[in-house]
């Protein structure tokens, strides 16, 4: 008689000699050690064959990370297990006990730790960008630094008693070795409990530009568990700043609450000038351009057209500069090629105003059948009337972003095509999950919310307004201010609001304030009213 993986077996006359200790120890050792292959080369392959078929990959990511640990943490059981039929002495059963217990733990800790890592950090980061809740925004990052300090910990709670190792005394220990080290690394600590800080008032996330107090424009590249990384824009250097520093300085968050950054450009011009017909021909040149920010895409873009036009003409002017020729005429082509993406835009504003108002149609109807709770009749009729319009505006909605997202731009760099694209789809999963959410609670309304439709309805509004799209207000077109009037000059500043500083690697605000310049310059020049010394940025 043999037991071989806790089963038993009779054995002929002629093995008999296998029935003992040593013999049946490398038997099921050698056991475990196939059943070890096979999960490694036969059933995990044939799992995440299986799992191709479904949606998502976050199960195949799992199987990957599991399969050689787990495949190694089945055969240290198998160790464990086998070492009970060796006629070993006390000590030397609890020794190599405690050792295969201790890899046993490890094993598993290890592989808690790359789920942590791999997939709860990794695909809970991307969820909490696209969910409006602010507790994942924060939970992620604390998981991600504190998570494996805290399996550290827990397996080592685990492992030390197990080796006699008295606990309590450890602990003891532990707490005057942390009053020392605690006024040894305060400045550490310090640095650690900011970050948390960080953490949980979000002034910043990962990708956002901050301006820090010694005016450096920086973009934040990861919050660390000492100190956050930054990659400075003027300098194209990586700065380790220190948590402690950055809780307490004075930050601007440039990206908040959108992309849309204001600049300036100071002109003077003689006092014996028209000063509206001069602030006319700024506020062309601004509004002309595709990338300064404007209400009204409709009026702009015939601006455009006529700047291409002018540009043009210019270029038939001065034939004998080949170079100068070649600049302008990409200006021109890549400023008309703009037009079809704004001209998508201002279909996506369009349909956006008036999702919005057909919403508000459905706070209104919701409104007037409320008063005394809402029946099968009322709420059928909620959804026939008002939420299958709003349903079916989403969805052009999204039909119309996607394709104006898609319409090619000659000023948009490759990386800048493709993290557009997928900004706007991770928005539009928002958008749906929004409202299926909404829409569930519209055809089946529990008690505690029932009355609380219209609020939810308008909370869809709010979310829209704010993470959506913000759709740019009278105070982002372009402004000519007149600042001072004197007998021989006058200074004006052309304020204007740059699209999107993100984009070009941050390049973007440069390199309008540039063209700008420039038109500015040839404008003047060709209408009569500046001197070339006239015009200084800012």
């Amino acid at each position: 008689m043999i037991k071989i993986l806790g089963f038993e077996l009779q054995l002929n006359a002629q093995w008999e000699f296998l029935a003992n200790p040593v013999a049946t120890f490398f038997i099921n050792l050698a056991a475990w050690c196939i059943l070890s292959l096979v999960i490694y080369w036969g059933i995990l392959p044939l799992l995440k064959r299986i799992t191709r078929f479904l949606p998502g990959e976050v199960e195949d990511i799992v199987l990957g990370i599991i399969r050689r640990p787990i495949s190694l943490l089945v055969f240290v059981i198998g160790i464990r297990l086998s070492i009970r039929y060796l006629e070993l002495t006390q000590p030397a059963q609890l020794l190599l006990s405690r050792i295969t217990i201790t890899i046993i733990i490890l094993l598993i800790g290890h592989i808690v730790g790359r789920i942590i890592r791999d997939v709860l950090v990794y695909y809970g980061g991307n969820w909490a960008r696209r969910t409006e809740s602010q507790v994942d925004d924060i939970l992620i990052p604390v998981l991600s630094l504190f998570g494996p300090l805290l399996l550290v910990t827990i397996a080592g709670l685990i492992i030390l008693p197990m080796w006699g190792v008295d606990i309590s005394s450890v602990l003891g220990g532990a707490g005057v070795l942390g009053v020392v080290l605690g006024l040894a690394l305060q400045e550490t600590l310090s640095n650690i409990f900011s970050g948390l800080g960080l953490l949980i008032e979000a002034p910043f996330k990962l990708g956002d530009l901050i301006r820090l107090t010694s005016g450096q424009v920086c973009e934040v590249q990861r919050l660390g568990l000492r100190s956050t990384t930054l990659l400075s824009l003027e300098e194209q250097a990586t700065i380790f700043m220190p948590n402690k520093l950055l809780a307490t300085d004075y930050l601007v968050n440039l990206t908040k609450p959108t992309a849309e950054q204001r600049y300036s450009i100071q002109v003077a011009v003689d006092a014996c000038h028209d000063l509206a017909r001069v602030q006319q021909i700024l506020y062309s040149i601004a509004v002309g351009h595709p990338a300064v920010m404007s209400t009204n895409i409709q009026v702009k873009i015939p601006l455009i057209q006529a700047q291409v036009e002018r540009i043009r003409e210019r270029i038939q002017r001065t034939p004998e500069n080949q170079e100068a020729s070649l600049s302008l005429l990409t200006l021109a082509q890549n400023n008309e090629a703009a037009i079809s993406r704004l001209a998508g835009e201002a279909q996506v504003n369009i349909q956006l105003g008036t999702l919005k108002e057909e919403i508000r149609e459905l706070i209104r109807g919701i409104r007037a059948r409320e008063t005394a709770g809402l029946s099968r009749q009322e709420l059928g009729e909620i959804l026939l009337e008002y939420a299958e319009p709003v349903e079916n505006r989403i969805q052009s909605l999204i039909q119309t972003v996607k394709d104006w997202v898609d319409t090619p731009d000659r000023w948009l760099w490759d990386g800048d095509f493709w993290a557009l694209k997928k900004m706007w789809q991770d928005r539009n999963d928002a958008l749906l999950v929004h409202w299926e959410s909404l829409k569930q609670l519209l055809h089946q309304p529990d008690d505690r919310l029932e009355f609380r439709l219209d609020d939810l309805s308008a909370s869809l509004i709010d979310w829209l307004d704010s993470e959506y799209k913000i759709v740019p207000g009278p105070w982002k077109d372009p402004v000519v201010e007149v600042k001072s009037v004197s007998t021989e000059t006058c200074e004006l500043a052309l304020h204007y609001y740059v699209d999107n500083i993100r984009l070009e690697m941050d390049g973007r605000p440069r390199r309008i304030h540039s063209e700008l310049n420039h038109l500015i310059r040839e404008e003047f020049l060709q209408a009569g009213i500046w001197q070339p010394a006239g015009v200084s940025g800012s």
